[in-house]
Protein backbone atom coordinates (compact mmCIF):
# COMPACT_ATOMS: atom_id res chain seq x y z
CA UNK A 1 0.00 0.00 0.00
CA UNK A 2 0.97 3.53 -1.15
CA UNK A 3 1.98 6.47 1.76
CA UNK A 4 0.11 8.73 -1.07
CA UNK A 5 -2.93 10.02 -0.12
CA UNK A 6 -5.66 9.53 -3.79
CA UNK A 7 -7.13 12.08 -4.91
CA UNK A 8 -10.51 13.03 -3.90
CA UNK A 9 -11.74 14.53 -7.32
CA UNK A 10 -13.89 12.19 -9.60
CA UNK A 11 -12.23 14.27 -12.36
CA UNK A 12 -8.66 13.51 -11.31
CA UNK A 13 -8.96 9.98 -10.79
CA UNK A 14 -7.59 8.09 -13.86
CA UNK A 15 -8.72 4.74 -13.16
CA UNK A 16 -12.73 6.14 -13.47
CA UNK A 17 -14.56 5.74 -16.31
CA UNK A 18 -17.82 6.27 -18.05
CA UNK A 19 -19.66 3.65 -20.01
CA UNK A 20 -22.31 3.55 -22.15
CA UNK A 21 -23.65 0.68 -24.54
CA UNK A 22 -25.05 1.12 -27.78
CA UNK A 23 -27.26 -1.92 -29.76
CA UNK A 24 -29.78 -1.70 -32.76
CA UNK A 25 -33.37 -1.84 -32.30
CA UNK A 26 -34.83 -4.99 -32.27
CA UNK A 27 -35.66 -6.25 -35.49
CA UNK A 28 -34.61 -6.76 -39.22
CA UNK A 29 -31.87 -4.54 -38.34
CA UNK A 30 -30.48 -5.99 -35.31
CA UNK A 31 -27.59 -7.52 -36.74
CA UNK A 32 -26.63 -4.36 -38.29
CA UNK A 33 -22.75 -3.68 -38.11
CA UNK A 34 -22.28 -0.49 -40.01
CA UNK A 35 -25.47 0.97 -38.82
CA UNK A 36 -24.29 0.21 -35.30
CA UNK A 37 -21.17 1.78 -35.85
CA UNK A 38 -22.38 4.74 -37.25
CA UNK A 39 -24.73 5.55 -34.03
CA UNK A 40 -21.32 4.88 -32.01
CA UNK A 41 -20.19 7.85 -34.14
CA UNK A 42 -22.61 10.03 -33.92
CA UNK A 43 -23.01 9.41 -30.03
CA UNK A 44 -19.23 10.37 -29.36
CA UNK A 45 -19.57 13.55 -31.53
CA UNK A 46 -22.54 14.40 -29.03
CA UNK A 47 -20.71 13.58 -26.20
CA UNK A 48 -18.40 16.29 -27.07
CA UNK A 49 -14.41 16.61 -28.26
CA UNK A 50 -12.86 16.82 -24.03
CA UNK A 51 -13.41 13.08 -24.03
CA UNK A 52 -10.63 10.54 -24.71
CA UNK A 53 -12.09 6.93 -25.03
CA UNK A 54 -10.46 4.36 -23.46
CA UNK A 55 -11.98 1.23 -25.31
CA UNK A 56 -14.73 -0.12 -27.37
CA UNK A 57 -16.01 -3.43 -26.83
CA UNK A 58 -18.34 -5.43 -29.83
CA UNK A 59 -20.52 -7.91 -28.94
CA UNK A 60 -23.29 -10.32 -30.54
CA UNK A 61 -25.96 -11.52 -28.58
CA UNK A 62 -28.18 -14.54 -30.17
CA UNK A 63 -32.23 -13.78 -29.11
CA UNK A 64 -35.08 -15.32 -30.48
CA UNK A 65 -35.15 -13.44 -32.85
CA UNK A 66 -31.87 -13.83 -34.38
CA UNK A 67 -28.60 -12.11 -33.48
CA UNK A 68 -28.41 -8.79 -32.44
CA UNK A 69 -25.15 -6.41 -31.87
CA UNK A 70 -24.01 -4.14 -29.29
CA UNK A 71 -21.17 -1.84 -28.51
CA UNK A 72 -19.82 -1.32 -25.23
CA UNK A 73 -18.35 2.41 -25.42
CA UNK A 74 -15.80 3.23 -21.93
CA UNK A 75 -14.30 6.91 -21.96
CA UNK A 76 -13.72 9.74 -19.61
CA UNK A 77 -13.53 13.37 -19.34
CA UNK A 78 -9.92 14.66 -20.24
CA UNK A 79 -7.93 16.79 -22.61
CA UNK A 80 -10.19 17.96 -25.75
CA UNK A 81 -8.79 15.68 -28.55
CA UNK A 82 -6.57 17.07 -31.15
CA UNK A 83 -8.19 17.91 -34.59
CA UNK A 84 -8.64 15.35 -37.31
CA UNK A 85 -6.37 15.62 -40.33
CA UNK A 86 -8.05 16.24 -43.26
CA UNK A 87 -8.29 13.43 -46.20
CA UNK A 88 -5.22 14.65 -48.73
CA UNK A 89 -3.21 16.55 -46.12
Amino acid sequence: MSGTTPPTSPDSEPWQCRHIRLSNPAGPGAPDVPRLLRAVADLLERIGDDIEVLDLGFREDNHRDGPWTAMNVYYRRGAPRRPRPEFGD
